[in-house]
């Protein structure tokens, strides 16, 4: 891993200043998307920063991050990393903004030397178990361990800075934190949070994100005509496999009066890589969506591996399996 580049703090410097104006956080209110770019995004989270600071926050601190996905939350995140503190899944936050800006015109340089001092095998974040088997507990990772998971897996599947993201899982959840922060931070691609918990189907469509992570089980959808041709022929041709001329025919007019509407009206329409992890989504749910075209991939992680330890590679992909050995990972 690259000493230059491993905290998120650093990561934040870095695209700020090769990508200062494209889209890093997007926030829905009112209706409306609001964007923040990789520029804007340094600057508050500087000021959140040094907000911070005068507060007393300083390094070895916990944060406690209570709320819903916002830009401003997983600013905060990031701004307690930069002090060398440890956000625990804030009070009054414009009036902390404000008072940390008035601090960072006076000390200019104080947000970058305290990033400065960050190093890889500091504590990063403090996420929690699902308590399935008892009481959710809080498990510590440094930002070694979740920038290699996040690194490692972005390679994987090939992601970029283009890809888009719903963050709209719970943030003290790793999960999260890895798809909605760290592949973000490590590949700088941009996450976009919904108005509401009520409003994430509608969002999701509007939004249409490249890159998709659902935990449960995708719920079952009515869906009759052009079924057979879609699981003839649509996992064939998504895994690149030969498919007779009458069938491809058919799918693309499947496509054209079905599939894709239904993925429209799902908001997968965009999505280039999905994952669904957890419970087991059974095969014919899972060949259903992979065969309207959609690359629905299984994984099993955990919240001490930072999520990922198995993936299923392109070309491998099969209802029955959650894939192999994720890199990094013996």
């Amino acid at each position: 891993m690259s000493a230059e580049l491993d905290t998120f703090p650093k990561l934040l410097l870095h695209h700020a200043e090769v990508r200062p104006k494209a889209p890093a956080m997007r926030e829905k209110d009112y209706g409306i998307w609001l964007t923040s770019s990789w520029g804007a995004a340094r600057a508050e989270i500087e000021a959140l920063a040094c907000g911070l600071h005068q507060r007393g926050f300083r390094r070895g601190d916990r944060l406690a991050i209570v709320g819903d996905n916002r830009p401003r939350l997983y600013w905060a995140m990031c701004a307690a990393q930069a002090l060398g503190g440890v956000p625990d899944f804030l009070h009054h936050y414009e009036a902390l903004v404000a008072e940390g800006r008035d601090f960072a015109r006076r000390h200019p340089q104080f947000f970058a030397d305290e990033v400065a001092k960050g190093r890889g095998g500091d504590v990063s974040i403090m996420c929690y178990t699902s308590g399935t088997t008892g009481n959710p507990k809080g498990v510590v990772l440094t930002f070694d361990n979740v920038l290699q998971s996040a690194r490692n897996g972005a390679e994987f599947e090939g992601l970029s800075d283009k890809e888009d993201m719903l963050a709209y899982l719970p943030m003290a959840w790793v999960g999260d934190h890895i798809f909605s922060y760290a592949q973000s931070y490590a590949v700088g691609f941009c996450v976009s949070c919904p108005e509401s918990g009520a409003t994430v189907m509608q969002d999701l469509r509007e939004l249409g994100p490249t890159y998709f992570f659902d935990a449960s089980a995708i719920k079952r959808r009515a869906f009759h005509y052009f079924m057979g041709v879609a699981r003839r022929a649509g996992i064939r041709i998504l895994n690149g496999q030969p498919v007779p001329l009458g069938d491809r025919l058919l799918y693309a007019l499947g496509e054209l009066l079905v599939y894709g509407p239904l993925k429209n009206t799902l908001g997968l329409t965009r999505v280039r890589l999905a994952y669904t992890a957890g419970e087991a989504i059974g095969p014919d749910i899972f060949d259903f969506y992979r065969s309207l075209g959609v690359n629905l991939k299984q994984l099993y992680g955990s919240t001490e591996a930072s999520v990922f330890v198995t993936i299923q590679p392109d070309g491998e992909i099969y209802a029955d399996t959650v894939g192999k050995p994720a890199p990094g990972v013996e």
